[in-house]
Formats: structure tokens, C-alpha cells, sequence
């Protein structure tokens, strides 16, 4: 279960941000849409939609930011590309609180996904290692900081996994983890953090590829969604020769 301690004080109520959400055109159900983790599901949280709103995402980040007010963040870190604009209104909102208080504005840098070059005959390729870097000098801010990792849609956790593994390398110190949205039941276990805070959580059934032709979506015919998601990706693959 998500860790709810006293001190998670947000100003928005679960089922306020959910309508905020809604709201924006975020969330989607009835359909088949294929995630970043290449699962399927019926139902997509579309963090994009939101991001259109700058108010709307102002007042999310503010509510997240509110969570930890008393954590004594020193750095915010979101993956891209995502996260990024939901990670600096969070630092920005702690850094108003932090000032406030006569303490020090708080970071917002990013994680960016590694690519490595490969030189074969005449052409060199890039291809991702599947892990994230912080580049842009961004490193030397994560390092020996209190630093809170923030994401907008928990679904596997897996992003979130990895950004905790590059804090971790960068030697920061992790004192929780914020979402937007937590529709995978991730615990901050699985994360490897001392707390976790999402404003939603929403429970949505995921499916393999295997599971979807048995009981989801596939087995119901219903068109993979190719406008959201990794839909277009997921044809493409089953189109190719």
C-alpha cells in the first residue's frame, strides 16, 4: 500500500485531483492501448493531455510539492520527457516554501536516457542501453543532495526504478519519491525508496501480450489505439517482415 504518513499534507484530495484529471482529458477507458513496458490494458493515463494546461500542471506540481515540504529537499529529479515539466513545478513550489522558511531555492534538473554510439564499416548507429544518465552537468547537483525523484504515471514502475538506480550512482541521497499517478500498485519498496506520495491511484488491469489474446482487449477485437502509447511501435513490429 501507498505509505500515507502524517506528514504527506497535501492541499489536494485523491478524488479532486482525479476530477482535475479528467478534467484535461487524461484519462481514457474502453479502449486497447498498448504501455512503455509493452503490456496492454484498456485504460491510459495520458500525462500529455495534462501538460497542454500550465495552470493545471502548476496546481498538480503544487500539491505534490506540499508532500514534502518537510523533507528538506535540496534537488528535484524527473525523468524526461514526461516528468520534466511536472518536476519543475515541484521545485518550484518547494523552493517558494524553502525561501519562505529562509532556506535555499531547491534544484530541478533531468535524466536522459543513455545512447551509445557503434561504428560498423562506414556507418556509426546510436542505440539506448536502456538506462538514464544525468548529462548537462546535472550529475554534480544529484551528488551528496537530499533529492526527491518525481514521475507522472507509475504503471510498472520500471522508470522509475532505473531513475532511483542513477541517483544512486550519482551518489544523491533519495528521501522519497512523488507521482502524479500510481496505477500499477507500485510500493516504495519496489522502488527502493524510504517513502513514496502519489495523488492518485488508480486501478487499472494490465495484461502481456500472451494475457491480452487470452482475456484482455485482443481477445475482444477492440483496435489497438495507435495515437497514444506505444500502439504504433506495437503494429509496426507485428507488420514486419
Amino acid at each position: 500500500s501507498i505509505d500515507r504518513r502524517r506528514n504527506y499534507l497535501s492541499s489536494l484530495t485523491q478524488e479532486q485531483a482525479l476530477k482535475i484529471l479528467a478534467g484535461t482529458g487524461a484519462v481514457l477507458t474502453g479502449g486497447h492501448f498498448v504501455y512503455t513496458s509493452d503490456t496492454h490494458g484498456s485504460a491510459y493515463v495520458n500525462k500529455d493531455a495534462v501538460y497542454r494546461f500550465p495552470v493545471t500542471t502548476d496546481i498538480l506540481g503544487k500539491a505534490i510539492a506540499e508532500a514534502f515540504a518537510d523533507f528538506d529537499v535540496q534537488v528535484v529529479v524527473a525523468p524526461e520527457k514526461g516528468a520534466i515539466k511536472l518536476g519543475d513545478r515541484v521545485a518550484y513550489h518547494l523552493s517558494k516554501m524553502s525561501m519562505a522558511a529562509g532556506g535555499s531555492e531547491v534544484m530541478s534538473v533531468y535524466l536522459e536516457k543513455e545512447t551509445v554510439s557503434e561504428k560498423i564499416g562506414d556507418h556509426t548507429w546510436s542505440r539506448g542501453t536502456g538506462e538514464f544518465i544525468a548529462k548537462r552537468g546535472y550529475d554534480k547537483e544529484i551528488t551528496g543532495k537530499r533529492t526527491l525523484v518525481i514521475e507522472d504515471v507509475l504503471n510498472t514502475g520500471l522508470t522509475g526504478i532505473k531513475s532511483v538506480a542513477c541517483v544512486h550512482r550519482l551518489q544523491g541521497e533519495i528521501v522519497g519519491f512523488g507521482a502524479l499517478c500510481n496505477r500499477g500498485g507500485i510500493t516504495a519498496e519496489k522502488l527502493g525508496v524510504p517513502h513514496l506520495f502519489s495523488l492518485t491511484d488508480v486501478k487499472m488491469e494490465i495484461f502481456t501480450e500472451e494475457e491480452c489474446l487470452h482475456s484482455g482487449p485482443c481477445s475482444k477485437n477492440i483496435p489497438v489505439n495507435v495515437e497514444i502509447g506505444k500502439g504504433k511501435q506495437f503494429l509496426a513490429g507485428k507488420n514486419a517482415p
